[in-house]
């Protein structure tokens, strides 16, 4: 089950990337002129808007969202949530450019409230949280009862085959742990780049693995083995095991005498061990191999880690072009900042607040939305550094983590290890709104960047891919034996699974019973198991154990592990579920849980787990068993 996800997404969501860059990167300022790099996107660098008062979110406890709301207050959150996306979203030119149509959605949004006296909130996030359907953006969200963003990361799903090129181009079977693939086969795929991802080798050796990259969950792909097409079992990465007891998000251990940084944030809260992260960068400026381990690093601000290299390789600097939007509402977002009670807030982020909070009075009464332009460009000489950089990167390094790598760019001698990070990174540096009556917060990023080599929802490509949950230990091994070093698949990735207790559960009476002839062939349909993984991450299962004429069934909801949501042990609970409209509805009042399953017509189950601060989605396949 998929719990507190809302303590994972604070660090999801942390903006700020680039909202400090200007302390750490050499600016070319284009105040006037639009660069043509975003002139295909921002038509005009000022336009003039409207100005209406906005309720700023800065953290803290949320306002209570009522259960109801009438047409007028809806009709009135639908104008403000329009005005905050037109003036106050970094990405709105950019995605109309791309052929979406905000104005159509927000019309529709209105004609969806035209024959209703009142609306249900549930409802109307539901209808609302729509819009995101249609953009890819790791950093805007819409957060009632549940987070509603627009993330949508493209991850490698491999085989347990490991395939090594010969000096003829020749790709051979060097590991394997599937039943269908034997040692000394050859991949023979017309389109195999498309299918490799190069891994950590002995010197003078090519490897890959065999896998593909999708953002959608992969369970299997047809390949070419010996000129053969074989349908291939595929599996999620086993990175997603990876688990690291941090006792704080920064500190550094020494292993085989090579240090290892370990950054898991750099959120403005954690500002004492901030200043001992950019110190270390003078601290271990002479080292000669150093791994820095960013695993699970949801961002924050850019400072910290842009100074620590700053003082490891004697500059920072990437290419990276930012604009920066203001208009009344955002200025208003930082006016309305109450410094008094911030007592232990960093000089500057005080001074960022205090910069964009001066601008208030001028964008009130003269409401405009307009654009700063700016550019860090990377030096064509390298740094100072003359050890071996190593970063450890996986899916869930996030916004300023990225802009550590990013920072990088110019260490003579930098390797990235692990597999691609988040890629939220296009659009950054956010600011929330409450809509005045549902109490939904909009956030919505300031910052539109184009980054070279950096895709929104793709991220930083590593240099080698690993396919494992030890990946510290693999590149120690890579390290200490570069001449004869072989990754080794030690079992299959079921195996893997149940040795580690990461499988999923069931209980020991489960038993699916047939239904009667009493019962309705679209109520027969849901009987059976059903599996599948939540957004390629949580394995879970659905058991509809006995289905009753009255619309309703005994069912068993089953979780496995995902340690990036906080769920680190697997399990099981029963519940009484209705079916309504091939619509099969789990309801947990005491967890706040609601799960709903769809029949689709290939006879598979669509699925969305909601709860406070949490939702996910899921295909589930019946399973023959």
């Amino acid at each position: 089950m998929i719990k507190d996800m809302n303590l994972q997404l604070i660090a999801f969501i942390l903006s700020g990337i680039i909202s400090l860059l200007l302390n750490a990167c050499r600016i070319n300022f284009q105040s006037q002129t639009i660069p043509e790099e975003y002139k295909n996107y921002i038509p005009k660098n000022s336009v003039p808007v409207s100005y209406k008062e906005i309720i700023p979110f800065h953290g803290g406890d949320k306002l209570k969202i009522p259960g109801y709301i009438t047409k007028a207050q809806a009709l009135e959150d639908i104008d403000m949530f329009e005005y905050l996306f037109s003036t106050s979203y970094a990405g709105y030119e950019y995605w109309e450019s791309k052929g979406i149509n905000f104005k159509s959605f927000f019309d529709e949004m209105r004609n969806y409230i035209s024959d209703k006296d009142t609306i249900s909130t549930y409802d109307f996030e539901h209808e609302l949280s729509k819009i995101f359907r249609q953009i890819f953006d790791g950093h805007i969200a819409l957060i009632g009862d549940i987070y509603n963003w627009a993330y949508k990361h493209k991850a490698v799903y491999y085989c347990d085959v490991l395939v090594e090129k010969s000096k003829d181009g020749l790709l051979k079977v060097i590991d394997t742990k599937n039943d269908s693939v034997k040692l000394g086969d050859l991949f023979t795929q017309s389109d195999e780049a498309n299918y490799l991802f190069k891994t950590l080798s002995a010197t003078g050796k090519e490897q890959y693995f065999i896998g593909k990259l999708s953002p959608e969950y992969v369970s299997s792909v047809k390949l070419s083995f010996n000129n053969r097409m074989i349908e291939i079992p595929f599996h999620k990465s086993r990175l997603m095991y990876s688990k690291f007891n941090d006792p704080k998000p920064f500190y550094i251990n020494r292993i085989n005498d090579i240090p290892v940084l370990r950054l898991t944030s750099s959120a403005e809260q954690f500002y004492p061990e901030m200043k001992k992260l950019m110190e270390a960068g003078n601290e271990l400026k002479n080292e000669k191999t150093l791994i820095i381990n960013l695993f699970y690093n949801g961002g924050g601000s850019s400072v910290y880690p842009q100074t620590f290299m700053q003082n490891l390789n004697g500059t920072s600097e990437w290419e990276i072009n930012w604009a920066m939007l203001t208009s009344p509402a955002i200025t208003e977002f930082f006016y309305k900042y109450d410094l008094s009670t911030m007592p232990n807030i960093s000089p500057h982020f005080k001074n960022w607040i205090e910069t964009n909070a001066s601008k208030f009075e001028n964008y009130k009464t003269n409401p405009v939305k307009d654009w700063e332009f700016g550019s860090g460009n990377k030096r064509s000489e390298s740094g100072n550094y003359e050890g071996t950089l190593i970063f450890l990167t996986n899916r869930r390094i996030l916004s300023a983590g990225e802009g550590m790598i990013g920072a990088s760019q110019s260490v003579k001698n930098r390797i990235i290890i692990g597999e691609n990070t988040g890629g939220v990174a296009q659009f950054s540096d956010a600011c929330e709104f409450y809509l005045p009556n549902s109490k939904f917060i909009a956030k919505l990023p300031r910052q539109f960047l184009i980054i070279p080599g950096l895709e929104e929802c793709v991220g930083y490509l590593p240099d080698y891919w690993l396919d494992t949950n030890e990946p510290l230990e693999e590149v120690m091994s890579w390290l200490q034996n570069q001449n004869s070093y072989q990754f080794k698949y030690s079992s299959t990735f079921n195996d893997f699974l149940e040795k580690n207790n990461f499988s999923l559960v069931l209980p020991n009476d489960v038993k699916v019973v047939t239904p009667g002839s009493n019962v309705s062939k679209d109520l027969k349909s849901f009987s059976g198991k059903w599996s599948g993984v939540a957004d390629g991450i949580l394995d879970n299962m659905l058991v509809v154990e006995k289905i009753n004429k009255n619309f309703e069934a005994d069912v068993v909801y089953s979780w496995g592990v995902a340690y990036q949501w906080g769920v680190g042990q697997p399990g099981w609970q029963r519940y009484k579920a209705k079916i309504q409209n091939k619509t099969l509805t789990i309801i947990d009042e005491k967890q706040k849980v609601k799960i709903t399953y769809i029949l689709n017509p290939n006879n598979t189950l669509s699925s969305v787990y909601e709860r406070p601060g949490a939702t996910s989605s899921t295909i589930l396949k019946r399973l023959n068993k």
